[in-house]
């Protein structure tokens, strides 16, 4: 059989970037060690199938559904956009015919029936996950999520299903191990932090970036920053941050940012969600204030509260949409102002992820498949 794999994945203005974000890493580690790789992904509003073309990967494409389902933050069986069961039907319709050597479903809409469905596609099955709260059809599953352990999925996984968890297995593109010394270097001659990076999703459905913006902008002390807003084009406020931030030259907004580890690397401190790329920062031990902006990282921030390896941008309790300015300042104004803080997050964060989980994730891959680790 060919050495082939499939992702089935969704990206859009709501659901976000950081699932085909951490598949296409995930692709390309594949695709250098010899496999074929091809994406399955629906049509959905602000969906990236082009970008994974652009990125040299066949796209099979199903169209968003006229009769959808209404988007649901809290409910992932609607971030389809169709039942998943009917998810299901329209794949195994689309790619009759088809098969795969593996199958590595990022999805949280769908659970054990719709993977064991799905399993007719291939000879083995990866399933990508962070929320450990229903059951999976697998061979492999991967939770990058930090200090993740095995009994969060007992009774949920087959008996010979394998779990890579932690953070050696987060998915970071490369570049990211390779700027970790020039990373350690800048932070090791950061006296005074003034270069703040606001990176809350790549399309920020809440928007957060703007409330964050507001905070700074209603506080005079800030105006000696210099920050950074990352976005993608398809995020939800975009033209409205695009606004907000042509008339103040303390802030530039960056959309659809090609090499964010080198950007990273210039920037002194972070605000961000509490998503894939909290690893991100943390492989280049940038400082960070993070904010939960979706349901799969309420588990992460609380286990980086639990090795105080980051500072909340909003007190614990408060709803994903909403950011209080004064609490949001107050441990702005603390990250900035204490190098004692600043010192310990820095290499706090170094120690939770050296960026490598790409190489780890494909030789299990391969392991898993009793294939031959390729050179």
């Amino acid at each position: 059989m060919t050495r082939a794999v499939l992702f089935k994945m969704d990206a859009s203005s709501l659901i976000g970037n950081g699932h085909l974000v951490r598949c296409l890493v995930l692709a390309e580690g594949l695709r250098q060690r010899g496999f074929r790789v091809e994406f399955l992904s629906r049509e959905l509003p602000g969906h990236r199938c082009d970008w994974i073309e652009q990125k040299g990967f066949r796209v099979w494409r199903l169209p968003a559904s006229p009769s959808s389902l209404d988007f649901n933050p809290a409910d992932c069986t609607t971030w389809a956009g169709v039942a998943p069961d009917e998810d299901v039907t329209q794949t195994l319709d689309l790619l009759r015919g088809q098969q795969f050597s593996w199958l590595v479903i990022d999805h949280y809409a769908l659970a054990e029936p719709q993977h064991r469905a799905l399993a007719e596609l291939a000879r083995r099955v990866l399933v990508i996950d962070d929320l450990a709260n229903r059951k999976y059809y697998c061979d492999l599953l991967l939770d990058a999520t930090l200090n993740r352990h095995a009994s969060a999925y007992a009774g949920r996984i087959p008996e010979n299903c394998r779990l890579l968890l932690g953070t050696d297995y987060a998915l970071l593109r490369s570049e990211f191990a390779a700027l970790r010394k020039a990373a350690q270097q800048r932070r090791s001659n950061c006296l005074v932090p003034r270069k703040l990076l606001i990176a809350c999703g790549a399309t920020d459905p809440e928007n957060i970036s703007l409330q964050l913006l507001h905070a700074l902008d209603g506080s005079e002390w800030t105006k000696a920053l210099e920050v950074t807003v990352v976005l993608a084009s398809n995020a939800v406020y975009v033209s409205e941050v695009r606004r907000f931030c042509e008339s103040r030259t303390w802030i530039r907004l960056l959309e659809n940012v090609k090499d964010m580890a080198q950007l990273m690397v210039e920037q002194d401190l972070a605000v961000g969600a509490a998503g894939s790329g909290v690893w991100e920062r943390a492989c280049l031990g940038l400082p960070s204030l993070v904010v939960v902006t979706g349901i799969d990282q309420a588990d992460i921030i609380r286990a980086l509260d639990a090795c105080s390896a980051c500072l909340r941008a909003t007190p614990p309790g408060m709803g994903r949409s909403e950011i209080d300015p004064t609490f949001f300042l107050i441990q702005l104004h603390k990250l900035c102002t204490s190098p004692d803080i600043y010192s310990d997050l820095t290499q706090k964060s170094f120690a939770l992820c050296d960026g490598l989980g790409v190489g780890r994730v494909v030789d299990a891959i391969v392991a898993v498949s009793g294939e031959e680790v390729l050179s």
